[in-house]
């Protein structure tokens, strides 16, 4: 099967380009998921091409995101339109396709800039953390490449202690001390914020710094020891 619509690829890439010619290409994803749902049967500019798209991206979901592994090079061009339908890509050709999507914008605009130095104390691994970045700029934080001590400790960080580093930054974001977070009622393990965070004085500036040590994992492909609920992810996503 995966020969056949890689025979046919100039085809499909041909339906795509037609597609993005319309309304789809400018429209909000959440308008388009909608409309969708009600099955609307014209468009702004045509009968039912975004139905079309919609019926075709879904009933061959399987081969596109099979030929999307095969050349990821296709989602930055004809193929880009797939996501438009939410429904369509599975979850490595998404992840794939926003970590190309983050280091092309970057590679554009990139500067260089010097090294992150940290050095933490092993049991107050956040606040030390917070006191050395946060009066970062959020390009440095982005760019810096972090290099990470522990106090009392030998070793250089040839990413091991990096990892280690956002792991143990990621526990102390739910210190209760610091009163930013708190475990949802059904799962322990899953945290939201706290309402009642404003008793801690710099709250928000922990939330910024933790937003940004997200963003900062998230350009740099580290794993987060933390779990959040999905309101979290949601009000992330926008």
């Amino acid at each position: 099967m995966l020969n056949v619509a890689t025979t046919l690829l100039p085809l499909i890439e041909a339906l795509m380009v037609v597609c993005k010619n319309t309304s789809l290409k400018d429209a909000p994803i959440s308008r388009l998921t909608r409309e969708h749902s009600v099955a609307t049967p014209t468009s702004e500019t045509g009968p039912g091409m975004e139905n079309l798209f919609f019926n075709f991206t879904e009933e061959h979901r399987k081969i596109l995101n099979e030929l999307v592994r095969q050349n990821p090079r296709l989602m930055s061009g004809t193929f880009s339109l797939l996501v438009k339908n939410p429904k369509v890509l599975e979850f490595d050709n998404k992840r794939n396709y926003f970590t190309r999507r983050i280091h092309s914008r970057s590679a554009e605009v990139r500067q260089p800039h010097p090294p992150l130095q940290l050095s933490v104390r092993r049991d107050q691994v956040f606040l030390d953390s917070f006191k050395s970045l946060y009066f970062k700029t959020a390009e440095e934080v982005k760019y810096g490449k972090l290099n990470i001590r522990f106090h009392g400790e030998e070793g250089v960080d040839a990413g091991g202690v990096t990892r280690e580093w956002f792991q143990v930054l990621a526990r102390g974001m739910f210190n209760p001390n610091y009163a930013l977070f708190i475990p949802v009622a059904s799962d322990r393990t899953t945290f939201h914020p706290n309402r009642l965070s404003g008793v801690n004085t710099e709250h928000l500036m922990f939330f910024k710094f933790i937003g940004r040590i997200i963003g900062k994992a998230l350009y740099e492909g580290r794993v987060l020891d933390c779990h959040f609920s999905r309101a979290v992810y949601k009000s992330i996503l926008g």
